[in-house]
């Protein structure tokens, strides 16, 4: 019995496709359709997935006014027509289950045949069209971020450097004291980039210790282990959130104390 009302409802199915100037219509009819009974199917005890209002907007404009037979087709499914609605009865939920694979099938198959015309290509080319121009701008504003985020990391080269761009700074900044053969100066310096990202103004300056310019300020900062980390406001160090090593949650202290002077 379901195989035959399956049978019958397909046929209406192919009525639309024929029925329908834009194939590409009757494929959004039959999407609609297949949306209507997966919520029947999903939600078997909720009456109101079972009540299919023929005037709501969408339902009238993409079923009822583009399908002549539509419904005839909810008929033949186990609906009936009372008033504004179509409503299921609980002895032909197993038609509507019955019938989804082959909706979907149905669809897929659609679809497929669609993408082979020349309305199918070209929507096809249009989309591949706005994805890579999706990508680009994505790429663009990936650029635009990494750049930004460079802009608030300073490298320091000596003395005069530390004094133009830490002390003579308006802003907060984040002393970093590394080496490039440092695991652990790595491993802050990795927060430290992730975190710059939410930068409210604070900045940071990194001092590498091997440098020869740099080892005058290492030993005015006393600095006997790295990462060694400062943080200076308006030319004045602000001493008690200084730390020595992988400090996650000093880190963390160091810049909410940066971000509440920015």
């Amino acid at each position: 019995m379901a195989e035959s009302i399956n049978q019958k409802a397909l046929e209406y199915m192919e009525n639309l496709e024929e029925e329908t100037p834009k194939f590409k219509d009757a494929i959004e009819t039959e999407e609609l359709v297949l949306k209507l009974f997966e919520n029947i199917a999903n939600y078997p005890l909720d009456e109101k997935y079972k009540k299919i209002k023929t005037t709501n907007p969408k339902i009238e404009s993409v079923i009822f006014k583009r399908w002549q037979k539509a419904s005839t087709f909810f008929e033949t499914v186990g609906f009936k027509k009372e008033g504004e609605f179509y409503i299921l009865g609980d002895s032909s939920l197993g038609n509507v289950v019955s019938l989804i694979n082959e909706i979907r099938n149905r669809i897929k198959f659609n679809y497929e045949v669609y993408e082979q015309t020349d309305e199918g290509m070209k929507e096809k080319q249009e989309k591949e069209k706005q994805i890579l121009l999706q990508l680009q701008q994505l790429q663009i504003e990936q650029a635009q971020k990494q750049q930004a985020n460079a802009s608030k990391i300073i490298q320091i080269n000596g003395a005069q450097d530390f004094q133009a761009k830490v002390l003579n700074s308006d802003k907060p900044v984040i002393v970093d004291f590394y080496a490039d053969w440092c695991p652990p100066c790595k491993k802050l310096a990795a927060l430290i980039e992730t975190e710059i990202q939410n930068s409210n103004g604070w900045l940071v300056a990194k001092i590498n210790g091997d440098n020869p310019l740099n080892k005058p300020l290492s030993a005015s900062h006393q600095v006997s282990g790295i990462p060694a980390i400062f943080l200076y406001h308006k030319g004045q160090l602000v001493r008690e959130f200084s730390f020595t090593g992988f400090n996650p949650m000093s880190l963390q202290k160091m810049i909410q104390k940066a971000s509440s002077l920015c």
